[in-house]
C-alpha cells in the first residue's frame, strides 16, 4: 500500500483496531494489532483512545513529517469538537477563562486576572496554582504569568 500511495502520489488511510488494554503501560503505536511491522511502515498514525466513562476522545498523533502530539476531543453529537490537549480540556469553565486569559496576557499579574474576570484573589490565586501544578503555565521572576505552550 505504500508504494502505490507513494507511485500514486496520494494518501491512504487504513482503519486497524488496537489491542484491548492489558493494564501494561504501552505507547498508541504499540497497542496497533497486528504484527510490529505495521508499526514501522506506516508514514503517520492517528490512534484515537476514548477517555472512560465519555465518548470524548484522545487522538494520539505520531509520524515521519507531522508534528505529533495528543489532541482532546468532546462528543458533541453528532460529531467532535477540538478541545485543545487532554491537559487543558480537563479544565474547569474557571479554570479555563483564567488560562485563556494568561495566553492572551503574557506577563499578566494577578490583579490584572482579578480585575478582569470580576473575581477574588483567592480564587485566582487557587487556581493558578493548579495550572502551574499540571504545567500549563509558569510564573517569572516578577511573579507574572504565562502560558508554557
Amino acid at each position: 500500500m505504500r508504494r502505490l500511495a507513494h507511485d500514486l502520489d496520494l494518501a491512504l488511510m487504513v482503519v486497524h483496531h488496537t489491542r484491548k488494554d492489558s493494564g501494561n503501560p504501552s505507547t498508541p503505536i504499540e497497542r496497533i494489532m497486528g504484527s510490529q511491522g505495521i508499526g514501522a511502515t506506516i508514514e503517520t498514525a492517528i490512534v484515537l483512545e476514548q477517555r472512560p466513562g465519555s465518548k470524548d476522545i484522545i487522538a494520539h498523533v505520531l509520524g515521519k513529517e507531522v508534528e505529533g502530539g495528543e489532541f482532546a476531543y468532546r462528543w458533541d453529537s453528532p460529531g467532535f469538537s477540538f478541545q485543545g490537549t487532554p491537559e487543558v480540556a480537563t479544565l474547569g469553565s474557571f479554570q479555563e477563562k483564567c488560562y485563556a486569559f494568561i495566553k492572551q496576557h503574557p506577563r499578566c499579574m494577578q490583579k490584572a486576572i482579578v480585575d478582569a474576570l470580576d473575581t477574588d484573589k483567592g480564587s485566582v490565586s487557587r487556581v493558578v496554582a493548579k495550572l502551574i501544578e499540571r504545567g500549563l503555565v509558569e510564573k517569572d521572576q516578577r511573579d507574572a504569568s504565562m502560558a508554557t505552550s
